[in-house]
């Protein structure tokens, strides 16, 4: 997979996740920030997804919620402030929030 320049099509040369896997298939989001390519890779089938959201919520997304405190509330909620934090991330950062909100209440 190449990633290339907007209006240039030339060759981005910083580190992008998919830059130079190879797959059968790619698949992308109607507004460009996520992708994924799938295919057969050692004789297996197999799919990279790269979701364009914020970095936050997706480290957000892999993290144990018991191991989460008062730093992770700050991060959600300045994420839910801001002017589009992602409509497909908006109810899991709500969800997180009221969570949060309730296990650091007690």
């Amino acid at each position: 997979m190449r990633y290339l320049r907007p209006g240039f099509f030339d060759d981005v040369w910083h580190s992008r996740p998919l830059a130079g896997a190879r797959g059968q298939a790619l698949w992308g989001s109607a507004d460009g920030r996520s992708h994924a390519l799938g295919g057969r890779r050692d004789g297996h089938g197999f799919a990279d997804v790269v979701w364009g959201g914020d970095a936050a919520v997706q480290e957000l997304t892999q993290r144990p919620m018991a191991g989460m405190g008062p730093g992770e509330l700050t991060v959600v909620t300045a994420t839910l402030g801001e002017p589009v934090p992602g409509a497909p991330a908006r109810p899991f950062l709500e969800l997180l929030r009221a969570c949060l909100e309730y296990r650091l209440a007690e």
